[in-house]
């Protein structure tokens, strides 16, 4: 693709204010506790079999315990009402936790109901985790009853309970990522950026870990430190097309020639790392958005480019999604 190779030549107005708003992915505490450690991400055909039990649920007892166990596995799978479906079919008449699948369903039932707001269905399966598996020597359920105590709304206590985790395991990354999920959904700014860069001293090859800085840094306001720390997860990270994209949205809504120039790039390479099968359109629109903010003359690589750009956008819905073709039409043409 030849997309990157024209940007270090595009021209730039001295003025720049146009920002394209920052879409902040605010990840629950509750359903996401380790937002920062977590790194596995899931297959086409896992989010494709998560997509098809929210349209219908599985029949089969097999069927549901494999998509529950895939939501065990990627939080960010799902719907919450999926999750509560699925283990409010699958659950017992008692909790034991005398097997893997058992434990999945345990846990799985636990954030489930306390998602929902059941804190007394959740206070069931933690006891059953509790006994099988005491917080004095599993991390995991020190981790649940951090949970149970901020989804009930007790945060100083979840905290307390996060502090007292992470004296007995220091080397679990969840539990301090845990600790950052929560001053942040807490709205403790302060506390939770002093937390993510002690996170990301002591774990400096995870990824989650910088990208969670990054955005911790972008909603305190700080854009300079917020795109250090996504250079750093592209370090780790280099074919990401959100990191790419984000990166893109920090250096747009920080302005300026240069900036503008790197988010047009930084967009560009989103879109390289994709295909026509796989369009990411939030990468594409920001290209077409950055191309045609980005000034230049009317015949010029700048708005050839943002032209082409403009078709791939407009093929697309004319392909994937025919009944907004029109609205994307105008978008484009007020652009």
């Amino acid at each position: 693709s030849p997309l990157p190779s024209f940007l270090s030549t595009v021209p730039v107005p001295s003025l720049f204010s146009l920002c394209i708003p920052s879409c902040l992915v605010v990840l629950l505490f509750l359903l996401l506790p380790s937002t920062v450690a977590y790194t596995m991400m899931p297959t086409d055909e896992e989010i494709a079999s998560v997509a098809r039990a929210q349209q219908s649920m599985p029949s089969s007892s097999a069927d549901q315990q494999r998509v529950l166990h895939l939501l065990a596995t990627h939080p960010c799978l799902g719907t919450p009402a999926l999750r509560l479906a699925l283990v409010r079919s699958l659950r017992p008449s008692s909790y034991t936790v005398d097997s893997a699948a058992n434990s999945i369903l345990v846990e799985q039932t636990f954030v489930a109901e306390l998602e929902c707001g059941s804190a007394s269905e959740a206070q069931r399966a933690l006891t059953a985790m509790e006994a099988a598996f005491p917080a004095k020597v599993s991390p995991k359920t020190s981790l649940y009853q951090a949970q149970y105590a901020a989804g009930t709304g007790d945060v100083a206590k979840a905290d307390e309970l996060l502090v007292d985790a992470i004296a007995r395991f220091p080397t679990s990354s969840k539990l301090a990522a845990a600790r950052v999920s929560l001053h942040r959904d807490a709205g403790h700014l302060d506390t939770a950026l002093q937390l993510a860069g002690d996170y990301t001293t002591h774990y400096p090859s995870d990824a989650d870990g910088w990208l969670e800085a990054a955005e911790l840094y972008a909603t305190a306001g700080s854009l300079d430190r917020a795109l250090f720390c996504i250079d750093q997860t592209l370090l780790l990270r280099p074919t990401s097309v959100g990191v790419w994209t984000r990166k893109g949205e920090l250096c747009y809504t920080a302005g300026g020639p240069a900036n503008v120039r790197a988010a047009a790039t930084a967009f560009a390479r989103a879109v390289e790392l994709t295909n026509d099968s796989r369009l990411d359109m939030r990468a594409m629109w920001s290209l077409y958005v950055a191309l045609r903010r980005g000034g230049g003359p009317a015949g010029g690589p700048t708005r050839a480019l943002a032209l082409e750009v403009g078709k791939r956008i407009t093929a697309a819905y004319a392909d994937k999604c025919p009944s907004l073709l029109a609205a994307a039409e105008d978008v484009i043409s007020t652009i």
